[in-house]
């Protein structure tokens, strides 16, 4: 693993596709107008072996004399200047020394160059093929030692999945990904599971991927997770870091419905009950979680959490509206729920209640419908409809310190700074009523351990004290914070 202790640096560094838009390196010299390489890469010589190093050829020296020099020109994105050179090394020694994917990846890198550079079109079709045959031959020499296959196979999926995401199908990154955890078994490589786990979200809703092949994944991932933080040896920080963000990214599929199975909501809600199982809130989500999850109530495992419901925490209404978004609740259909709650706060000129059900709105998005722009939207209008209640700013604070898995890859610059904005919520929210003071108090001291350090602050040029706009779905100015 010893390849892979940079792997905390590596996310920092990159943080989330779609959050943290990646920045080239200054190139030391102007890369010339781009013209169509000729001829192209004869895969097929290079098919026969790709995993053909230049360790016994008798142009030995030659061919490293020539990838130092095209890795030269790759440095300063001279990218004309260096697919020849590439070309003549790829062709004669795909694996370099036998060490390294240099010259899969610098290959990929060349053809995505032109691809994006042909302004005519003619020739995409070949580059992509090109790209293609270049990742198949990654694979096909990475695949050859088995006792390392989970391990090779997950690190050819990081990469294509931080570095060639825009030119490399995303299925077939899903793909090596699951071949990696299939041979890992249990003793998935902690690399694998952010980038593995944001990905497969990303592809349910994009609907590119079988909802039970998806659910297989991710059940897979949440076990081989625990498996991992209880055999880790030593230093299990890698450990930590995934354990704060994959549950909460997988944890986006829960509003769809069966795609989980009861037991997942058994072993998630149920010791949430038994922490607080005086707390009626926590009853009633943990009740509606477990109906929702397709757990009946004759359940052993439920009975405990019904009884409390039933006996101690039951709503009483007779309000039809009400009533109506009760009986959806029960049954799961959460969206039918907050339509008669809409319906209701239509119809009462109470603000009061107004304000208390557009909470609970925001809550069902929140918890259940996992939709955070909709459930601080509904926060905002009880806000509105009840001025100096800080319930509503709490919820909020808690939706943005929640985002770090959103907005970042869950550790690192991205994921940090939105408890800048978190903490903004919290502390306006005891400014405008002090009965929620403890709350808001616990919040912001259970939080601050995550803001930047003052290394982190400075190394970016900017100053504790300043204005920072967060981004993201946040799209809030804050105040630059150190963690204490």
């Amino acid at each position: 693993m010893m390849k892979y202790i940079g792997f905390v640096v590596t996310l920092i560094a990159l943080g989330w596709i779609g959050c943290t838009p990646k920045t080239a390196t200054k190139a030391t010299k102007e890369t010339a107008t781009p013209t169509p390489p000729q001829p192209t890469v004869n895969l097929d010589s290079v098919l026969a072996d790709p995993c053909r190093t230049w360790q016994h050829l008798p142009q030995r020296e030659e061919l490293i004399e020539t990838h130092v020099i095209y890795q030269d020109y790759m440095s300063m994105k001279n990218y004309d200047e260096a697919f020849p050179l590439w070309k003549q090394v790829y062709e004669a020694a795909p694996m370099a020394d036998g060490k390294r994917y240099t010259h899969f990846k610098d290959g990929i890198t060349l053809y995505r160059h032109f691809l994006t550079h042909d302004t005519t079109g003619q020739r995409i079709r070949e580059y992509s093929k090109n790209i293609d045959a270049i990742v198949q031959h990654w694979i096909q020499c990475a695949s050859r030692d088995s006792s390392q296959l989970a391990e090779q196979l997950g690190q050819i999926a990081f990469d294509l999945y931080y570095e060639f995401l825009d030119v490399v199908d995303s299925g077939t990154v899903m793909d090596l990904f699951e071949q990696a955890v299939q041979a890992a078994g249990d003793s998935v490589p902690v690399f694998v599971f952010n980038p593995m786990s944001r990905l497969l979200v990303d592809l349910v809703l994009q609907e590119k991927i079988d909802t039970a092949r998806a659910a297989t994944l991710a059940l897979h991932l949440l076990k081989a997770l625990q498996y991992g933080k209880a055999h880790c040896k030593g230093d299990c920080d890698d450990w930590n870091i995934v354990e704060s963000y994959t549950p909460d990214v997988l944890a986006r599929l829960e509003n769809i419905r069966n795609f989980y199975p009861c037991s997942y909501y058994k072993d998630k809600y149920l010791p949430l009950y038994e922490e607080d199982s005086t707390n009626c809130e926590i009853v009633r989500r943990v009740f509606l979680k477990l109906r929702w999850g397709g757990c009946d109530e004759t359940d052993p495992d439920l009975r405990p959490v019904v009884h409390a419901r039933k006996t101690r925490c039951k709503i009483l209404t007779k309000n039809a509206d009400l009533q109506a978004a009760q009986q959806a609740m029960e049954k799961g259909d959460f969206s039918t729920a907050i339509r008669h709650y809409q319906q209701y706060i239509q119809n009462t000129d109470d603000p009061d209640k107004k304000a208390r059900i557009a909470l609970r709105i925001a809550q069902l998005y929140y918890v259940f419908l996992k939709n955070f722009p909709k459930a601080r939207y509904w926060a905002l209008q009880a806000a509105k409809y009840k001025p100096n209640w800080g319930e509503p700013y709490i919820l909020i604070g808690t939706l943005y310190a929640s985002s770090g898995p959103l907005c970042g890859p869950g550790t690192g610059w991205d994921s940090q700074v939105v408890v800048w904005a978190a903490i903004d919520k919290w502390e306006y929210a005891k400014k405008i009523d002090p009965s929620v003071a403890p709350k808001a108090n616990k919040l912001i001291r259970s939080y601050q351990k995550f803001m930047p350090t003052k290394a982190d602050i400075f190394q970016r040029m900017l100053r504790i004290g300043d204005k920072f706009r967060v981004r993201c779905w946040i799209q809030e100015t804050t105040t630059i914070r150190a963690k204490p």
